[in-house]
């Protein structure tokens, strides 16, 4: 399933990301997943949320530059090896992720995965 994600990019400053969830929670928005990578000088915060559209829109007006980006949602059973087998299928058919993560939720994993093609990473898995 191709779901929507939000990425804030962001100076890396102590507080950011709490100024960022405190905005979003003042505004009523549900996070479903989050992601932060960041470096020395910058972050970039993945959200998925109940409304990522109202979200940009909060936060494009608090100043902070956004971007939103489809990825492939899998949810396999939470045990040994399925993450594996995912990524074999993957890797079979000469697909690159440029990034993925993931979280539990009921005894399963929901893996976000950003790829050149969802399309194809997704039939790729069928």
């Amino acid at each position: 399933m191709i779901v929507n994600q939000l990425a804030i990019y962001t100076q890396n400053d102590k507080g950011n990301v709490h100024n960022i969830l405190r905005i979003l929670g003042e505004h009523k928005i549900n996070i479903l997943s989050l992601f932060l990578a960041d470096t020395e000088d910058f972050g970039i915060l993945r959200l998925v949320t109940e409304d990522n559209k109202k979200a940009q829109d909060v936060l494009t007006q608090e100043g902070y530059m956004t971007v939103l980006t489809d990825l492939l949602s899998i949810t396999v059973k939470n045990e040994p090896g399925d993450l594996e087998k995912i990524l074999k299928k993957l890797a079979d058919n000469q697909i690159n992720i440029e990034y993925m993560y993931s979280y539990t939720e009921d005894g399963n994993t929901n893996i976000l995965i950003k790829t050149d093609d969802l399309k194809t990473t997704e039939n790729s898995l069928k």
